[in-house]
């Protein structure tokens, strides 16, 4: 179902439509519709609705939360809304998994006793200590060391924390909310997490959609970022927010509120207009409208491999950059640069993480395309 006003198209759907009606652009809803959740810190339409009404339901019990999505759709939001609504008196502590070097990530999170260890000169609380009585996030999960996910099931199975250096374990009364961009089920089949801690871990998990599966969120997104920093009073013109809704946001959220910030400060007056936006917008629109006259919309265009193959744009990708391609897009791309996807980033413009995120939601692997 194409959705449209004037040429523009606002949202594509395969299929559900009716799930969408009565929720406006805007945020505001439809007369006689009525949201599934109160208002959260989850802005959006129906997707996000649905998600935040089942937090709702989930956030006072002390059932463990596992959130994935890709970088930049908002896990951490999605946390402190849990936190939020779960009625828990403690404070809500976060940390990233990935950003502390494993042999520090233990003493960060459990504590550690003076003289634990060179440099220990004092007692010193850890995380998990510290967010009793509330909520620990702990963000990209998947990048735990092995020892410290032995110690974090005994903290989910026994309700206590073992610091560092200590001879006995303190009582700790903590909810813990995870996340993580990578498939905790595979890592446990190649033994690289433990499977009773993800069991204790996804009690209840949640998907959060990428930004280019709800683009019927942006108008509001864009509005709600305007109002973060201070500029509430810019309106929006209709190029722009053609712009906005045609790229496809490899980098979520995150990427758009990089984008307002830009167009904030580069707008002079009131409105702030397509050229205030990234190259990678406006080369994004370079590909607005176009199909190939003599094929049908379902099927993809023709692939000329010629010039791709010597390390060059060829006219079927010429207008690519900037934008997704599609499955069999990405598979001529890999095959013609013999699997090296560094080569087909830069073809498109994108970061090698971007290329493997779409070949990973195609099923694509890169050995296939390394042979001979």
């Amino acid at each position: 179902v194409e959705v449209r006003v004037g040429d523009v198209v606002f949202k594509f759907v395969e299929g559900g439509a009716a799930q969408y009606r009565g929720y406006r652009f805007d945020g505001t809803m439809e007369a006689g519709a009525q949201r599934a959740a109160p208002p959260s810190l989850l802005l959006g339409g129906a997707q996000m609705d649905r998600i935040a009404a089942s937090l709702e339901k989930i956030a006072p019990t002390m059932l463990s939360v596992i959130v994935r999505g890709e970088s930049g759709t908002g896990k951490e939001v999605a946390a402190r809304e849990v936190h939020r609504l779960s009625g828990r008196r403690g404070p809500f502590v976060a940390v990233n998994c990935a950003a502390i070097p494993s042999q520090l990530l233990e003493s960060e999170l459990f504590g550690y006793r003076k003289g634990a260890f060179s440099g220990a000169d004092r007692d010193k609380v850890g995380l998990i200590k510290a967010a009793h009585l509330g909520t620990l996030f702990l963000d990209e999960i998947g990048d735990m060391s092995l020892d410290a996910q032995a110690k974090l099931l005994r903290v989910l199975q026994a309700r206590e924390v073992m610091p560092v250096g200590a001879t006995s374990a303190e009582p700790v009364d903590v909810r813990i909310v995870c996340a993580t961009h990578r498939d905790l089920a595979l890592r446990q089949a190649s033994g690289e997490f433990r499977g009773d801690l993800y069991a204790r871990l996804n009690e209840y998990a949640v998907t959060l959609p990428p930004l280019r599966d709800r683009k019927e969120d942006i108008y509001l997104l864009t509005r709600a970022l305007l109002a973060r920093h201070g500029r509430q009073d810019l309106q929006l013109a209709f190029g722009l927010m053609v712009s906005l809704l045609h790229y496809d946001w490899p980098f979520n959220v995150r990427e758009l509120e990089a984008c307002v910030k830009r167009a904030i400060a580069l707008a002079d007056g009131p409105v702030l207009e397509a050229p205030h936006l990234p190259d990678a917008l406006r080369e994004a629109m370079a590909t607005y409208g176009r199909r190939d006259p003599g094929r049908p919309p379902s099927q993809p265009p023709a692939t000329d491999l010629s010039a791709t193959a010597q390390g060059l744009p060829s006219p079927a990708f010429a207008g690519l950059r900037g934008a997704a391609p599609t499955e069999p897009e990405l598979r001529a791309l890999l095959s013609a640069h013999r699997g090296n996807v560094a080569a087909v980033g830069r073809l498109l413009g994108k970061e090698r993480m971007q290329i493997h995120r779409w070949m990973k939601r195609y099923g694509i692997t890169v050995d296939d395309y390394r042979q001979g």
